[in-house]
């Protein structure tokens, strides 16, 4: 099945800010040493992890915008294969059923000809 899990903003906020803190683990950040490193005003890194949360959500979201619309591509491109494929079958229907017409169409001229070229008793 293609489409997002189905997770909410609250969920991927979770889900974000649970990559922050593994991010700021992993290059060493955290929050006390880079208040120091700007005067340690601690507003300041509440504000840039808020907005870092942001960007990461507005990520998430983005990339699950672009997984729904490849899926709608892929449903519509099958949707598109069926209708194309019953299409054909009904032309192929209309071709046989017009071919039975005109054979009986000719049997019938064949038919009137003769009643109609008869000499008359």
């Amino acid at each position: 099945m293609c489409g997002p899990a189905g997770r909410d903003w609250k969920e991927s906020l979770a889900i974000s800010e649970v990559t922050l803190r593994q991010k700021s683990l992993a290059t060493g950040k955290q929050g006390k040493k880079s208040s120091d490193n700007r005067g340690g005003n601690p507003r300041f890194d509440r504000i840039e992890g808020i907005l870092e949360t942001i960007v990461l959500v507005q990520a998430d979201m983005l990339a699950g915008t672009q997984e729904a619309v490849d899926c709608s591509n892929v449903l519509q491109g099958d949707e598109l294969r069926q209708l194309a494929k019953r299409t054909d079958e009904k032309f192929q229907k209309l071709a046989e059923a017009q071919e039975r017409m005109d054979t009986a169409l000719t049997a019938l001229m064949g038919t009137v000809d003769e009643i109609i070229q008869r000499p008359s008793a």
